[in-house]
């Protein structure tokens, strides 16, 4: 079990008096409580730890250490985090150069940086220049790890992602296909980040209008996960949900509104009945018994509904 932020911290300050604030175990406490900082999601502490890190490694092993380098990308991160993507995306890019200069544009740690550094524009919203960084990242993948590995499958489905962020949604299910196939290769057709791309490859399927093949994987993935997972399990609950909407969009009701309940008590029981995802699929409750005209089963729900908020 993680350990609580003030937990922590009571070591870190007891660390830091004991043996002083760049002793090892002092930075390990600290670099802790960065994490769980991150755990709890109090990014802008998170950036305030990760800052004196990096000032800290930086005095006593020099601005291209590792332990430097791989703080001044957390800091990265977390000023993304926080949403000040113009000091994340410069920081990440400073990791960048200092990596490909001293440990070559091919090492693994380098084209980690050169991913993040991506992933970054795209959340800052300027998609042309992820998708220029996650081709160049895909290509260098390829090359010095081969198709085949599971860190070049994970570049590949991001320039998927890439092209669908940027409305070129047939690239992106060309490249989802190729993905699939690659994945029950390297893997099988059960394995988790199998059943994620057939998940993509679905999505893919969906956007560019052809529901009839996204069903059909969607079906799948239920079918998969319903054996792998059972019935209650979160990711079986999104599989069901998500093949029921596809269905009902395309005009099959039959056991939609069934279907749709036991997404929904399932919802209620893992999160509550106010969590977003709950909120959403009630939502999608409500819809269908409109549709398919359950009045009675539609005031219940609303009954319900009403009486959660009061």
């Amino acid at each position: 079990m993680k350990e609580t932020i003030e937990t922590v911290m009571e070591k870190y300050e007891d660390s830091e008096k004991s043996f002083g604030k760049n002793h090892p175990q002092t930075l390990n406490l600290l670099k802790d409580l960065a994490y769980a900082y991150h755990r709890n999601e109090d990014y802008r502490k998170e950036t305030d730890v990760w800052e004196k890190l990096f000032e800290r490694y930086g005095e006593l092993f020099g601005k291209e250490d590792l332990k430097t380098l791989h703080a001044l990308h957390n800091l990265a991160f977390a000023y993304g985090n926080c949403g000040d993507y113009e000091k994340g995306l410069k920081l990440n890019q400073n990791v960048y150069d200092i990596r490909r200069a001293v440990q070559g544009e091919a090492h693994p740690d380098t084209l980690a940086t050169l991913n993040n550094l991506a992933m970054m524009y795209g959340k800052s919203g300027n998609l042309q220049k992820e998708l220029e960084l996650q081709e160049k990242v895909c290509l260098l993948f390829r090359q010095s790890l081969g198709e085949e590995n599971p860190k070049t499958l994970t570049v590949l489905n991001n320039l998927a992602c890439a092209y669908s962020k940027r409305g070129d949604n047939q690239k992106a299910l060309e490249l989802q296909e190729k993905l699939y196939g690659l994945f029950c290769q390297v893997f099988d057709e059960k394995h988790p980040q199998t059943l994620i791309a057939l998940n993509n490859l679905a999505s893919s399927y969906s956007k560019i209008g052809n529901n009839k093949k996204a069903l059909e994987f969607q079906e799948k993935i239920y079918a998969l996960r319903k054996e792998l997972f059972g019935e209650a399990h979160p990711s079986t609950l999104i599989a069901l949900n998500n093949l029921t909407m596809t269905a009902f969009q395309m005009g099959i009701y039959e056991k939609a509104g069934e279907r749709m309940a036991c997404v929904y008590e399932g919802f209620c029981r893992i999160w509550g009945k106010k969590h977003p995802r709950t909120r959403s699929v009630l939502q999608n409750l409500a819809v269908i018994y409109l549709k398919t005209d359950r009045t009675e089963d539609l005031k219940k729900l609303y009954s319900e509904f009403c009486s959660d908020e009061s």
